[in-house]
């Protein structure tokens, strides 16, 4: 991830269940791994602040180690002459808020203006 950043909640596996199928929310509880789930929301916190989409370069990796999360947020637009980075780092249940972050810290490096240019064009 030091050369290349994955799109957002790259890696994961997601299940989708119905909210109120109590057995089989149940029968899956054992499998959610919370780290991973705390990264994958970080990620998309951020995406979701930037209004991200698939036709966006837009990246973010999150990891935890030693009980800190670590989360590095990329927009760029799409030539990849113009590359905003970031990286913020925090306690994982904080995960929504230190993607908040980064994407704010994406903005105040003109990630809006990127992001303006490539929808204004598609």
């Amino acid at each position: 991830a030091s050369v290349s950043l994955p799109a957002v909640g790259q890696g994961a596996i997601g299940i989708e269940t119905r909210v109120d199928d109590d057995s089989v929310n149940e029968l899956i509880r054992p499998i959610d791994h919370l780290p991973s789930r705390q990264c994958v929301e970080a990620e998309r916190a951020m995406s979701r602040k930037l209004e991200g989409s698939c036709q966006v370069p837009l990246a973010a990796f999150a990891q935890i180690d030693a009980g800190r999360m670590n989360l590095k947020g990329l927009v760029g637009n799409v030539e990849g002459s113009n590359v905003l980075r970031t990286e913020v780092a925090g306690l994982p249940e904080h995960c929504t808020d230190l993607g908040e972050q980064a994407a704010e810290e994406l903005i105040k490096l003109g990630a809006k203006d990127i992001l303006l240019e490539i929808y204004s064009s598609t």
